[in-house]
């Protein structure tokens, strides 16, 4: 019984090991498949194709740095879209030239122009300009804009054909701290009245110092004085008249003979004869009535907003300055800050990349962008944006200026908005006036002639 009992296990042992084998010899030969099975790697999805866009922008030289900044930044973010900046030859000729070229088949995309004076007006009149009105609305520009600039920007058909990106603001008197101290003057907050100016003349000449720095010699730096003086003087909306009125068939309510246009002659002419310029400023140009200023002889100098930077980096070590603007003269004209907003961008009309240049102009006029090139020291053309960070970025004493736009609204440049011979005519009447070889009418009497053979289609 026990053979037969040890008989069945040996025989049931048997069988066991007999599937164990088949099992692990089926094991084997499904590892060694897999083994030897090759490996299918899954294929990787094309990539799309970018089509990139290249669009060709001009720029006139002296802008070109500033717009390249816009440029490289703008194409970081649109690898879709290449801009490339071509710089024209002299400033000058690309005024005068652009014309012809921006209503031909050899148009840039986009273009940096001067949106003021005749060539743009020309350029307007020909319909060879995209409307930017979009822009306008999409941007929210009408009061993101002081409203001198919308004023500016609005062409005779109540349309927009250029974006303002930047302004410079002038005139700005700069004070040497240490003269002011020595005389004992205190700094107006912003404006002083006129017969506190005055006062000061006196008490800086007192104190052994001259008055304001003026390159007279150029004529330009005086220019900039008279376009002040004349928002002080000339009610808002007759300034704003003669910036248009010039315009064939246009009837004008407005002069260049009006006593209170005048006035801002007389007082230019006053301000000579009461030192308030500094002795021989008539013989002394742009950059030596800086240098006058830095040596400490005069107390106070006369020049735009971007005259900071240069006292900043030729000032003596420890040499401290300040800012304000010419005085309030009329009770009831509140003193503006004057502002050239003609640095635009424009878009030549019939361009194969309309939308993505308009792209382009959206992006350099955002609040984002705007309030970025404040870094780079450039005073933005947009108001309300974040104070503290244009302060930040801009730095003293341009994130003042810029803050003033807002407080005290701007006035833009005359000469931004009137045909180039009629600026011209004042600038070397002016002149004659505070040399003294015509009288202050005769000089509205031939500005207002100019005006009218504008009117009358001359």
């Amino acid at each position: 019984m026990k053979k037969v009992f040890l008989l069945l296990v040996i025989i049931i042992f048997g069988i066991s090991m007999l599937f164990m084998g088949v099992g692990c010899k089926k094991e084997a030969a499904e590892e060694e498949v897999a083994e030897e099975a090759p490996v299918v790697e899954e294929a990787p999805a094309e990539e799309e194709a970018v089509e990139v866009k290249e669009l060709r922008l001009t720029v006139e030289p002296g802008s070109e740095p500033r717009i390249k900044e816009d440029v490289d930044a703008f194409n970081k973010i649109h690898p879709d879209i290449n801009i490339i900046v071509d710089v024209a030859g002299e400033a000058i000729t690309y005024k005068e030239t652009a014309p012809q070229i921006f209503g031909s088949a050899d148009k840039p995309d986009i273009a940096w122009y001067w949106v003021d004076g005749k060539y743009f007006q020309s350029m307007v009149s020909a319909g060879i300009l995209e409307s930017l009105d979009d822009i306008y609305e999409s941007e929210n520009l009408y009061d993101g804009y002081p409203q001198s600039t919308i004023n500016a920007y609005t062409s005779p058909d109540g349309h927009f054909y250029g974006v303002n990106i930047d302004v410079v603001l002038f005139p700005v008197i700069y004070y040497n701290v240490e003269a002011f101290i020595q005389a004992g003057i205190t700094p107006p907050d912003i404006f002083p009245q006129l017969d506190e100016f005055y006062l000061m003349i006196t008490k800086l000449k007192d104190a052994g110092y001259e008055g304001i720095s003026v390159g007279g010699k150029d004529a330009w730096t005086v220019e900039l004085i008279a376009e002040n003086l004349t928002q002080r003087v000339y009610s808002e909306d007759k300034f704003e008249e003669l910036r248009i009125n010039w315009k064939e068939g246009s009837t004008p309510t407005a002069h260049y003979t009006d006593s209170d246009y005048l006035a801002a002659y007389e007082l230019l002419l006053e301000f000579k004869e009461k030192g308030v310029f500094a002795e021989g400023f008539l013989a002394r140009g742009y950059g030596e009535d800086r240098a006058l200023f830095l040596q400490g002889e005069a107390a106070m100098l006369s020049d735009g907003s971007w005259g900071a930077g240069a006292i900043s980096s030729e000032a003596p070590e420890g040499f401290e300055f300040g800012w304000f603007l010419l005085p309030q003269v009329k009770s009831d004209i509140t003193p503006q800050i004057s502002i050239y907003s003609g640095n635009g961008l424009i878009i030549p009309r019939g361009g194969k990349f309309v939308n993505e240049a308009k792209e382009f102009l959206k992006f350099v006029v955002s609040k984002e962008r705007q309030e970025n090139i404040a870094k780079l020291g450039w005073i933005p053309a947009r108001i309300g944006l974040d104070t503290a960070l244009i302060k930040e970025n801009l730095g003293f004493p341009a994130a003042d200026m810029w803050e003033s736009i807002d407080k005290l609204g701007a006035s833009t440049s005359w000469a931004q908005t009137t045909p180039a011979d009629l600026g011209e005519q004042r600038n070397l009447l002016m002149m004659e006036v505070l040399g003294g070889t015509i009288t202050v009418e005769e000089l509205g009497k031939t500005l207002e002639e100019i005006a009218e053979s504008h009117r009358m289609g001359e």
